[in-house]
């Protein structure tokens, strides 16, 4: 069993992970931070597999310029032998190829499983918070929170 200390440093290495292949646009990078059979719900679809969200990300960033990823400290939650859930708000600070920069904050509800050094994704919900410029003049939408 791994002890919380343990399991929150490796969630907080797979969340550098993620911003640092988000940034360089790194699609190999990026699909180490998930399971082979994860899912993805972002935006109204389910992305399933890793190579299914792994297309989707060279898909969203082929708009993009460059992306900042910015992780809170997650809230955690151990689950069993090598397994934890949490929640975490992220802000996304995006460049566009075309068009003016835009600003994200959103909520991940995430399940985690101990791929190694560091954990991976087996489970996601991106949940949009608020969109717009980085002076947080945009759109603000109420969460829903994790289905049931």
């Amino acid at each position: 069993m791994t002890d919380f200390a343990t399991a929150e440093a490796r969630i907080r290495q797979l969340h550098a992970l993620y911003t640092d292949a988000v940034w360089r646009k790194d699609a190999a990078a990026f699909a180490q931070c998930f399971t082979p059979d994860a899912e993805w719900r972002v935006d109204g679809s389910v992305l399933r597999g890793r190579d299914e969200i792994v297309r989707e990300f060279e898909r969203t960033l082929a708009g993009v310029k460059r992306v900042l990823v910015g992780y809170r400290t997650p809230y955690l939650e151990l689950t069993g032998a090598e397994r934890a859930s949490g929640r975490t708000y992220v802000t996304e600070h995006y460049a566009w190829t075309l068009g003016p920069p835009t600003t994200t904050i959103a909520r991940y509800y995430e399940y985690y499983v101990d791929g190694g050094d560091p954990w991976c994704i087996s489970w996601r919900l991106h949940e949009l918070l608020y969109s717009g410029p980085g002076d947080l003049t945009g759109e603000f939408y109420e969460g829903v929170g994790l289905p049931r």
